[in-house]
């Protein structure tokens, strides 16, 4: 059972990596169709693979960091979010990539029960983002977080990590561009 208290750590893999990559998911990896949940609706953005693989090559270890507050809503079940994350690491692994972990916040402030709203994981709260750090025994002058939102950015500055944001091609190709001076 999970505990919705804190951050959701779900492990594919163990960590390896000289430098650490975290990934949001809706809207950076795959297509935000509001509440993403189903296996079947699993779309991988375009140029994502390619940078990854790019990635994989500098020696960057892949995390996942997402806010999955619909569980909290009740969109979907704790475990539909984590077959699609399951998928997405499948997906991965077909290209050579590596997706060690998933760190998930199950909250959200609007959730109809009150042990699921306040937590320190939620981006743009840096929970998920320091707890992975340590886990992972990574500094964080060695982490880069790629995500589509302010509340990434903001989670990663508060976790002391660089940013790019992404959510086109254009972008994909500046991040890979950052990547090469990590």
């Amino acid at each position: 059972m999970v505990n919705i208290n804190e951050v959701f750590v779900q492990k594919f893999t163990h960590f390896k990596g000289e430098k650490i990559l975290f990934l949001d998911r809706d809207g950076t990896l795959n297509q935000d169709k509001g509440y993403v949940h189903k296996k079947t609706d699993l779309e991988i953005l375009p140029g994502v693979i390619d940078f990854l693989v790019r990635a994989t090559k500098l020696g960057f270890g892949m995390v996942l960091a997402t806010n999955q507050g619909g569980a909290a809503l009740g969109k979907y079940s704790i475990e539909e979010s984590l077959e699609f994350n399951s998928a997405i690491a499948s997906e991965f692994s077909q290209n050579n990539i590596i997706l060690s972990a998933a760190y998930i916040c199950f909250h959200h402030p609007l959730s109809s029960d009150p042990k699921k709203r306040d937590c320190s994981c939620r981006k743009p709260k840096p929970g998920m983002l320091t707890k992975a750090l340590l886990d992972c025994r990574i500094g964080s002058d060695r982490a880069l977080m790629i995500g589509d939102q302010e509340t990434d950015a903001q989670a990663a500055a508060s976790a002391a990590i660089k940013f790019q944001k992404v959510g086109s091609r254009e972008l994909w190709v500046m991040a890979a561009t950052q990547l090469e001076e990590f």
